[in-house]
C-alpha cells in the first residue's frame, strides 16, 4: 500500500478550550488506474505506471493539464500536499502542481520542476494559504512540453484539516442509466450508489420517479441520513412486457446545497425473443481435461475467491469468463463471417477452419493437430455438443492455453504470428512471479508452475493478434505464395512496435488492470505470499457491442459467465480514454465559419485496430443562436449507417480521407477498407489483398513514412501533413452563414461493425448469419461515443 503523507495538525480554538487532531479531507494516489473525476485539458492526460511512487501516477504530455475541484467546507487549518516529478524536459518547459481558492481565477504554485530537475524523482510541496472552509478549491497539474516523451507526473495528493463541527454534505451518484436491450418478460437490474463525499450528514428524501416497466427493487436510501464517507444503494429493475423503447427517471432529493435535486434518466429497449434458426449452443464442460489442457473450471477452485489489499475481488477465472477471449468460440459474428467466407470459397473450407479455430478455439485446434484429427466448425463441427473437442473449443483462449505457450524465439516474428504458438509437452505453466509454491498445483492438476517473463511481454499476444491471411482472385485461386505476401488482416502488435509505446508499455500493461496485495490462490489456506502489480485477468478491449450481445443472449450462445456488467463498464472506460478531441482556431469572415478539429490518440496502436470492420466517425454539428442546425457532418443513425458516407449508400464505394471539409456529405471516417486483386472494394476476407484506404488514427511516435508495408497508411491520408503519429487535424470551412453566434459540437463515435460491413454479410442467408443479424439489429450498442468537445463562436 502506498504511504500517504498526512499532516497531523493541532489547533486551538479562539476560546482556548478546544483542540483537535487533523483529519484527512481528500487523498488521491491514482492506484486504481482511473482519473477519478479529474478533468483533462490538452493533448494527452492519462494514468500510467512507468514513473510513479507506487504503481500509478497522473501523467501529462505535451501542453496539457488536469484539475479537480474539492471542498474543505467545515474545516480550518487546512493543508495541501502534492507530489510532482518530471521527465525529459527541455529549456523553458515546466511542470507545476498548483491550487486555486477562487474558482480558477488565480493559482498558487505548490511545487514546480524545470529542465535540470527532470530526473523522474518525486518531490513534494505543501501550502495552506486560503484553503480553510472553502467549497471551491481546485487542484491542478500542468505541463508545457513539446514532445510526447516529455512527462509531468502527479501523485500522492493529501488535503487535511481540523473539522469545526460545521460542515456540508456532498452527494455523488454512480450507476449506468442505459439498460440496453432486454427481452420482453425478462429483467435486468442496475445498482445506483449514492455516496456522501462531504463532512456533514447527507439527508435524503424519498427516491421517486420510476414508472413501469421500471421498479425500485431495493432501496436503502429513501429518507435516510448518510454520514460523510458512507453510501447507500438503490437497485432499479427494468422488466419490459411489450416491445419498444422506454424511459423513466430516478429522482433523488437531498440537503446538498448545490445538488438538491438529481435526476438519473433511465432508458431501455424491450424486444421480442428472436426466433433463432439454430438451436442454442452448449456451453461445454469447463472442467474437462485433455492430453495437453485442463478447463478453466479446474483452475477456478484455487484462483477464484482472491482479493487485493483493498478487499476488491480479483478472481482470475471470474474476470476472464466475461472477456472476448473466454467467449471466442461463442462469438456469433465470428460464426456468421466464417459461414459467409465458406459460402464464397467453399473449396477452401479446410484452410478457413484451421486459420479461424487456431485462435477462436485454440485448445481444440492444438489437440486436433497433435492427434492428426480433422477439425470442422460448421455443420455438426466442434460447436455441436456431441462433437469431439467440443469442450476444448467452447473454453476459448483459456488458462492452460496461454500459460503453456513456450518462450520461443519465434514470438514477435512472422514465424510466430497467425496462431503459430508452440505448446510445451511437459505441462509447464509459465507465470509472471518467482518464488513459487509449486507443489499444490502439481498435486492437484499435474501441471508445474514456473516463472517466465515472456508472459508479461507483447510478443505473447502477437501470436494471435497479428494475423495474416491468404487471398484469392475472383475464381477462388490463391494468389499469395508466401507468408510475407499474405494479407495483413490484423496487425496491432506491429503497429505498437512502430510507436513510442514499444519502449513504454506492453499490451498487458494496458489491457489488464493492476492490483496490489494479492494472494494468488485461495487454496490451500497456507499459501499467503502477497503479490503486487498483479495483472487482473479482465482483458479489456473496445468491443462493448459484442459483450452486450453475450450478456443479452446467454442461453442462445452457451454463455456461462455472469460478470458482463463489470466488463462492459470497464470497456466503456477504456473507450472513453482512447482518444480526445478539441476545437481550435475559430474564425468567421466573409460569411464563412472555419475551425480546426484536433483528434489526439491515447492508445498504443492504430485506432481502431485489428479486424477491418471497425471505424470511428467524426460527427460535427453547428447550431445558430436559435439552436437551429445549420451544418451537420457524420450524423449516425440508429441502424448504424452514417449520413453522407459513400460506403453506406453503395457497397462498391468508400468515403475518402479529408484534410478540409466544406459540405455535409463529406465525413471524416477513420477506418481500413480492403481491396481485392482487381482494385475493387471487398468485404470478403479471402478477397482482401491490399488496403485501398487506411487512415486509422496513428499512435504516438508512429512514422508513416518509415512504417512497414503491413501497417502502412493507405489512401489520401498518406500525403496529409496534419495526419501524423499521435493524431489528426481536420479543418472545417462552412460558407453561406449570416453573422451570428454559433455553437460547434464535435464527437468521436466508435462502431465495432461498420454498416457496410454488416450489409455485405447480410447478403448471405444461412442460419448462422440470420441469427447474428437478429442480435445485431436488436442491439442499441452499435455506436459508442469516445469523446466530445464544444465551442461557442461569437
Amino acid at each position: 500500500m502506498k504511504l500517504l503523507q498526512i499532516m497531523m495538525i493541532s489547533t486551538t480554538m479562539l476560546s482556548g478550550v478546544f483542540s483537535a487532531e487533523a483529519s484527512t479531507i481528500y487523498t488521491e494516489n491514482f492506484e486504481n488506474g482511473s482519473l477519478n473525476g479529474w478533468t483533462q485539458v490538452g493533448d494527452s492526460v492519462d494514468v500510467d505506471g512507468l514513473v510513479a511512487i507506487d504503481t500509478n501516477a497522473l501523467r501529462l504530455r505535451r501542453i496539457s493539464s488536469s484539475y479537480k475541484t474539492i471542498s474543505t467546507a467545515g474545516y480550518v487549518n487546512v493543508s495541501l500536499t502534492m507530489f510532482l516529478a518530471a521527465k525529459l524536459l527541455e529549456v523553458g518547459e515546466v511542470c507545476t502542481a498548483e491550487v486555486s481558492v477562487d474558482g480558477g481565477n488565480n493559482w498558487q504554485t505548490v511545487i514546480s520542476k524545470t529542465d535540470g530537475q527532470d530526473d523522474s524523482q518525486f518531490s513534494s510541496g505543501t501550502i495552506s494559504t486560503g484553503l480553510d472552509d472553502n467549497a471551491n478549491v481546485q487542484l491542478r497539474y500542468t505541463g508545457n512540453g513539446n514532445l510526447m516523451s516529455e512527462h509531468c507526473l502527479g501523485d500522492n495528493i493529501t488535503v487535511s484539516g481540523t473539522s469545526t463541527g460545521i460542515g456540508a454534505p456532498e452527494i455523488t451518484v454512480t450507476g449506468v442509466e442505459n439498460f440496453g436491450s432486454v427481452i420482453v418478460n425478462t429483467n435486468k437490474d442496475i445498482t445506483f450508489t449514492i455516496a456522501n463525499d462531504g463532512n456533514a450528514d447527507l439527508v435524503l428524501g424519498s427516491i421517486t420517479g420510476t414508472s413501469t416497466p421500471y421498479t425500485l427493487l431495493s432501496d436503502t436510501c429513501s429518507n435516510q441520513s448518510v454520514a460523510g464517507g458512507n453510501s447507500c444503494t438503490v437497485v432499479v429493475r427494468f422488466n419490459p412486457t411489450t416491445v419498444g423503447n422506454f424511459t423513466s427517471s430516478l429522482n433523488i432529493t437531498s440537503n446538498d446545497a448545490d445538488e438538491a435535486n438529481i435526476v438519473m434518466n433511465l432508458t431501455g429497449n424491450g424486444m421480442l425473443h428472436p426466433n433463432f434458426s439454430l438451436p442454442a449452443l452448449s456451453g461445454g464442460d469447463p472442467a474437462f481435461t485433455s492430453q495437453h489442457f485442463s478447463g478453466s473450471a479446474n483452475c477456478s477452485g484455487c484462483h477464484n475467491g482472491i482479493t487485493d489489499s483493498g478487499g476488491k475481488d480479483v478472481s482470475i477465472q471470474t474476470d476472464w469468463s466475461s472477456s472476448m477471449m473466454a467467449n471466442a468460440a461463442r462469438d456469433p459474428l465470428w460464426r456468421a463471417k466464417l459461414r459467409s467466407e465458406v459460402n464464397r470459397n467453399s473449396h477452401l473450407e479446410g484452410i478457413l477452419n484451421d486459420k479461424c479455430t487456431r485462435c477462436h478455439a485454440p485448445m481444440a485446434n492444438e489437440e486436433a493437430k497433435q492427434n492428426n484429427e480433422t477439425l470442422t466448425v460448421l455443420n455438426n463441427g466442434i460447436l455441436d455438443m456431441l462433437a469431439p473437442r467440443h469442450n476444448e473449443a467452447m473454453d476459448g483462449a483459456s488458462c492452460t492455453l496461454c500459460h503453456q505457450v513456450n518462450d520461443s524465439t519465434k514470438l514477435g516474428t512472422l514465424q510466430g504470428f497467425t496462431g503459430k504458438f508452440e505448446i510445451n509437452n511437459t505441462k509447464t505453466i509459465f507465470g509472471p512471479f518467482d518464488n513459487i509454491t509449486a507443489q499444490p498445483m502439481i498435486n492437484n492438476t499435474g501441471y508445474t508452475p514456473v516463472f517466465s517473463g515472456h508472459v508479461k511481454q507483447s510478443e505473447l499476444c502477437a501470436t494471435c493478434h497479428n494475423l495474416k491471411t491468404p487471398f484469392v482472385d475472383e475464381n477462388g485461386t490463391i494468389l499469395s505464395q508466401t507468408p510475407e505476401e499474405e494479407f495483413p488482416e490484423q496487425m496491432p502488435y506491429t503497429e505498437w512496435l512502430h510507436s513510442d509505446y514499444a519502449n513504454q508499455q506492453s499490451c498487458q500493461d494496458c489491457h489488464m488492470s493492476r492490483a496490489d496485495g494479492v494472494v494468488m490462490a485461495s487454496n490451500p489456506f497456507w499459501v499467503n505470499a502477497l503479490r503486487d502489480n498483479f495483472a487482473v485477468h479482465d482483458f479489456i478491449g473496445a468491443n462493448k457491442f459484442m459483450l452486450d450481445i453475450f450478456n443479452t443472449y446467454k442461453s442462445q450462445l452457451g454463455i456461462l459467465s455472469n460478470n458482463f456488467e463489470e466488463t462492459i463498464a470497464k470497456t466503456d472506460d477504456m473507450l472513453k480514454g482512447s482518444a480526445s478531441v478539441s476545437i481550435d482556431q475559430p474564425q468567421f469572415a466573409n460569411n464563412t465559419l472555419s475551425f480546426l478539429v484536433s483528434i489526439t490518440s491515447q492508445t498504443g496502436h492504430k485506432l481502431p485496430t485489428s479486424y477491418p470492420s471497425r471505424r470511428i466517425i467524426v460527427h460535427t454539428v453547428v447550431r445558430n443562436s436559435n439552436d437551429d442546425i445549420v451544418f451537420e457532418s457524420g450524423k449516425v443513425n440508429l441502424d448504424g449507417s452514417v449520413v453522407g458516407v459513400d460506403a453506406d449508400l453503395n457497397l462498391a464505394n468508400y468515403e475518402p480521407h479529408y484534410d478540409v471539409i466544406t459540405s455535409p456529405d463529406q465525413v471524416q471516417v477513420y477506418e481500413s477498407i480492403m481491396g481485392n486483386n482487381l482494385g475493387e472494394v471487398t468485404y470478403t476476407l479471402l478477397r482482401g489483398m491490399t488496403y485501398l484506404k487506411d487512415n486509422r488514427i496513428l499512435p504516438n511516435g508512429f512514422n508513416k513514412t518509415t512504417a512497414p508495408s503491413d501497417v502502412a497508411v493507405a489512401g489520401l491520408a498518406l500525403n496529409d501533413a496534419s495526419f501524423t503519429g499521435g493524431g489528426d487535424q481536420v479543418t472545417y470551412q462552412i460558407s453561406g452563414l449570416a453573422a451570428d453566434t454559433y455553437s460547434v459540437t464535435v464527437e468521436l463515435v466508435y462502431q465495432p461493425v461498420a454498416y457496410a460491413f454488416a450489409q455485405d454479410l447480410f447478403q448471405d442467408q444461412n442460419p448462422e448469419i440470420t441469427d447474428y443479424k437478429l442480435m445485431h439489429e436488436n442491439s442499441n450498442h452499435k455506436s459508442t461515443q469516445i469523446a466530445s468537445s464544444q465551442l461557442t463562436v461569437n
